[in-house]
């Protein structure tokens, strides 16, 4: 018979473990909160910038000086709705709708939207769609977030000229969307971590300037809150990256 004793090797272990994973967690907590302050700060710049000309009147700077004070101050919306969204997923506060949505919609709606983007890069956005309307139950506003999360992250990492694939189907039950770039790929520890919160993915050196880091974490998240689920996917530095994005469909009404 063991004593109590027996386990107080096991459990210091495990103190030792959850200890490191604590210590891990309030690094990656005071990168983002740095990292948090830097971007916020530069649409902030942007803003104070830009109604400093408004206030001195030069004339013909109006239109400009609003335009650039809008979009700076969406930025800093988009980027503290993001850390909010993300917070409240991971304290399970984050509800969602749970009506009919037709996912190739959402996804061609992102798409167009997301053109211009990649357009600025000279990248080449490619959409495939088999079968529509491709029927899931849930947040059509969060899937849209979904997709432009996965298209925004494609377009950051596909270099100049580059090409991004996105394919919509319906395999074995579920919803898929196929999201492929050409970029720089992920190295196995970096793929390991493109998902953890309050930690910007990738390899730094092969990212461009901006962003949190909370978009993909958010992402699968909240394909999970949709019963689905999102892996990554690389074969190494230099072999771009795929993401996959399962939903279940639609269940068709039963027969009385």
């Amino acid at each position: 018979m063991s004593s109590d004793g027996d386990d107080v090797p096991g459990l210091r272990a495990r103190i030792e473990e959850l200890g490191g994973r604590l210590d891990e967690f309030q690094q990656g907590m005071h990168e983002f909160v740095a990292l948090l302050a830097h971007e916020l700060r530069t649409p902030l710049g942007a803003i104070l910038m830009w109604a400093h000309v408004l206030r001195i009147g030069r004339p013909g700077d109006r239109e400009t000086a609003l335009d650039a004070i809008e979009t700076s101050a969406r930025a800093q919306s988009e980027l503290i709705g993001g850390a909010l969204d993300l917070t409240r997923a991971l304290v399970g506060r984050l509800r969602i709708d749970r009506l009919s949505v037709d996912l190739a919609k959402t996804v061609r709606q992102a798409v167009d939207e997301l053109r211009p983007a990649a357009a600025e890069v000279q990248a080449q956005l490619n959409l495939s769609i088999v079968g529509e309307p491709v029927g899931v139950t849930g947040d059509a506003r969060r899937l849209h977030d979904v997709a432009s999360f996965l298209l925004k992250n494609a377009i950051q990492a596909t270099p100049v000229g580059g090409t991004i694939d996105v394919q919509v189907a319906v395999i074995d039950g579920a919803a898929c969307i196929v999201v492929r770039d050409r970029g720089p790929g992920l190295s196995i520890d970096a793929l390991a971590g493109i998902f953890t919160p309050f930690r910007p993915g990738g390899e730094p050196e092969a990212r461009r300037p901006g962003g949190l880091g909370i978009e993909l974490p958010l992402a699968r998240l909240l394909a999970e809150l949709h019963g689905g689920s999102l892996s990554a996917q690389s074969g190494g530095k230099g072999q771009g990256c795929t993401f996959t994005l399962f939903i279940p469909t639609e269940r068709a009404p039963q027969p009385p």
